[in-house]
């Protein structure tokens, strides 16, 4: 073994020698080429680097992002959870003695409250029926002793888990910081208002506000017609319009648009620039007074019968007569955007349907279902989360008819929270009385 590892060494040798004796200049040549490559030192300061990796060096490293979340208290889960319902019924007025004070058909300022306290009882016996333990108080606000100043002044509820209010938005303040004082969820029922509440996280709208249908109906055109010219017809005459339209060209690039103001009626003349027989028109109309809008549409089918127009709109052209006539405008297709569909051909509409039949001898109108499914969900969420369920907001497989999103909304620095809004909406498009639902 010693004499092979000598015999090795010696050749080791031999071969380093003669390749120190062929190689030195080129060892020589890449010495050189070395030193052209090496950094300068100067006596006052580190040698220069690669400037690629001092930049990422010296850059900052971003902060990481701020999670928006509320810290909410513990829920609590209970045996029996206590509902309180805020809805204007005028039972003082339209019964007096027992008898009611009316014949036949109910006074329309008291119908919506009516019908929506007529889906509450249904939703409630359902529920019943289900063995769900609820204590549901129906509060009659339009009535002497049961206003919202006396219910919060008596303290009647303080000890609520959860109020339901189908209550107009000069209300909403003073439930909601006593929901707030309280931590107790409350669910503004039908006012698209948040009334000026802020930093209240237990206050929720389900009806969106303007501005978030505004928003969300220039998303849906942008996607559909990026390249397509946009007519706006709007007035700056009605601050809910103005302000609409203030909200729908935050969005709109600016290239897009043909601006027309109609703080009064435009004529054929003025309707008539940038219009093209061979294409559909796309016109957005942020006009929140029906009557208005609907004397415009008018007139584009008048001036214009033999072209073809798109025209998006607001909620509450939900209400437009016209859009259920055939022979109204047939060359206009009317879109407008509201956050519930509900369609008595499912398995839940029938038996809904057929509940209110045998208890109320009738047809169902909306706020029947707008009650029922309000009561529905939210009863299913104190069941399943308990008390403070906001954490689990996102689970709304108990909801009926609405797969309700509801989101957190912040202030724009995104430091404090204002509230909770519910922006799940449907986009409604109405053409010859015939209409199509797109989600």
């Amino acid at each position: 073994m010693k004499y092979k590892l000598v015999i090795a060494i010696l050749l080791a040798v031999l071969t380093v020698t003669e390749t120190d004796a062929q190689s030195r200049k080129e060892r020589k040549r890449q010495k050189d080429r070395n030193e052209r490559k090496a950094p300068v030192t100067h006596p006052d300061r580190r040698p220069t680097e690669n400037p690629r990796e001092r930049e990422r060096q010296e850059t900052p490293k971003p902060k990481p992002k701020k999670i928006l979340e509320v810290d909410y208290p513990r829920s609590v889960k209970k045996e029996v959870y206590r509902i309180d319902v805020l809805v204007p019924l005028y039972l003082d007025e339209l019964v007096k003695n027992n008898k009611p004070t009316y014949k036949g058909k109910v006074p329309d300022k008291a119908t919506a409250g009516m019908d929506f306290y007529q889906g509450i009882r249904l939703a409630a016996d359902t529920l019943e029926a289900k063995n769900y333990k609820l204590d549901v108080y129906v509060h009659d606000i339009a009535s002497a002793g049961q206003g919202i100043k006396t219910l919060i002044a008596r303290g009647t509820l303080d000890s609520s888990d959860l109020i339901i209010g189908a209550i107009q938005s000069t209300d909403i303040p003073e439930v909601a910081a006593r929901a707030k004082k309280n931590n107790i969820n409350f669910i503004s029922a039908v006012s698209p208002s948040d009334a000026g509440v802020r930093e209240n996280p237990y206050f929720t709208l389900i009806q969106p506000r303007l501005q978030t249908h505004c928003e969300w109906i220039m998303k849906k055109i942008a996607e559909k017609y990026h390249k397509e010219q946009i007519t706006i017809l709007y007035r700056t005459s009605v601050p809910s319009d103005e302000n609409a339209y203030s909200y729908l060209t935050n969005i709109l690039e600016e290239n897009n648009l043909r601006r027309l103001l109609c703080n009064k009626a435009p004529d054929s003349a003025e309707l008539a620039k940038g219009f093209s027989k061979d294409e559909i028109n796309v016109i957005l109309m942020p006009v929140v007074e029906t009557a208005y809008a609907e004397g415009i549409i008018k007139s584009l089918y008048k001036y214009f019968p033999a072209y073809k127009f798109a025209v998006y709109g607001m909620p509450s052209w939900r209400a437009m007569p016209a859009i259920r006539k055939p022979e109204a405008f047939p060359n206009v297709a009317v879109y407008f955007t509201a956050p519930f569909y509900f369609d008595p051909t499912t398995s839940g509409g029938q038996l809904l349907n057929q509940g209110y039949q045998n208890r109320f001898n009738g047809k169902p109108g909306e706020m029947v279902y707008r009650g029922f499914e309000i009561l529905y969900w939210y009863a299913t969420l104190l069941k399943e989360h308990g008390t403070i369920f906001n954490n689990e907001i996102g689970d709304n497989k108990g909801a009926p008819f609405t797969k309700f999103q509801i989101k957190t909304e912040w202030d724009k620095k995104k430091e404090e929270v204002l509230y909770n809004e519910n922006q799940h909406l449907y986009l409604y498009r109405y053409q010859s009385s015939s209409y199509m639902i797109e989600q």
